[in-house]
């Protein structure tokens, strides 16, 4: 049976999309929300959670989940061929773009907000009233079947 330490827990529960901050997992533990003994740690002033108590906690966060794993890191890269060392870092780069895409960081739009864009106009230095009302009015009516004007991350 393993045991794992609120760093540990963490990056398991935010591998399964349970949270994204290491303070919740201190919380839910002080709360009795995720059950766990106090005393762990270098210190001792830690907490150690028990593998069955964190699959018992994310089963009653995902209880459709079909697989959970407990392991989120690669521990040891074997030693091998060049060839085999170039194929794992690419594993690594695609696990981590998957991480990134996954966490919804790129919506594929980028909203303008009216402060913004006049803040841009200001740091120009226009001082016709006319030309700074129609270059605001021209960007913020950028809305192609949004309802808030952006133009796209990424042009294809």
């Amino acid at each position: 049976m393993n045991v794992y330490s609120v760093d540990e827990a963490f990056l398991i529960l935010q591998h399964n999309k349970i949270t994204s901050h290491k303070e919740s997992v201190k919380r839910w533990l002080r709360q009795g929300k995720l059950i766990g003994q106090k005393g762990g740690g270098l210190k001792k002033n830690g907490w150690i959670i028990q593998e069955e108590d964190l699959h018992a906690f994310i089963k009653e966060r995902l209880p459709e989940a079909p697989y959970l794993p407990t392991n989120p890191l690669p521990i040891v890269i074997p030693s091998g061929s060049t060839g085999d060392i170039e194929w794992y870092r690419e594993e690594g780069r695609i696990k981590m773009w998957q991480q990134i895409t996954s966490r919804n960081i790129w919506e594929g739009r980028y909203e303008f907000k009216k402060r913004f864009i006049q803040e841009c106009i200001d740091h120009l230095r226009l001082d016709n009233k006319n030309l700074r009302d129609y270059l605001l009015e021209n960007i913020l009516s950028h809305k192609k079947g949004y309802a808030k004007p952006g133009v796209p991350l990424f042009t294809q």
